[in-house]
């Protein structure tokens, strides 16, 4: 019994440093994909299909959180064309809520819960979609015309 108390007691302080390390600052920057985890039963192999797609796209994609709240998404260049999204062409606002330690891009575009474990950090978005993620840069800087340039070069591919 003391020591299902004291691994409680541990699990709750370790949750609560990452909450409190969670902070703007250190959201801010250029964040990599480096693992691409799907936790789905498929209904079907059309579905597996579109699900492996949006795995191959995120693989190596990158996240640009920017000290002024902008946010955009670079997806892996190798992505199947079945994975273009008008989602990913738009830059959105960001911000990090305080009561729940989520990142909320644009107007419920899309929701984030950062979690961190052993100095990893893990970008889930609650659909059965988790990102292991890796900090390439503390500072992130987005064009819109860096994007367009991406789009159309990708589009003339």
């Amino acid at each position: 019994m003391k020591y299902l108390i004291f691994v409680c007691t541990l699990f709750i302080c370790h949750g609560t440093t990452i909450a409190q390390s969670l902070s703007e600052k250190n959201i801010q920057g250029v964040w990599e994909v480096e693992h691409v985890a799907i936790n789905l039963e498929f209904e079907n192999e059309t579905q597996k299909e579109r699900v492996n797609s949006v795995k191959e796209g995120f693989s190596g994609a990158q996240f640009f959180f920017s000290a002024d709240h902008q946010f955009t998404i670079e997806l892996n260049p190798e992505a199947p064309s079945t994975f273009d999204d008008e989602m990913f062409i738009d830059i959105y606002d960001w911000k990090l809520t305080h009561e729940k330690k989520h990142i909320l891009i644009g107007n419920n575009v899309m929701e984030i819960i950062v979690t961190q474990k052993d100095g990893i950090y893990y970008f889930d978005f609650q659909v059965g979609l988790i990102l292991r993620m890796k900090k390439i840069d503390d500072v992130a800087i987005i064009s819109i015309a860096d994007k367009i340039e991406k789009i159309t070069n990708k589009n003339e591919n």
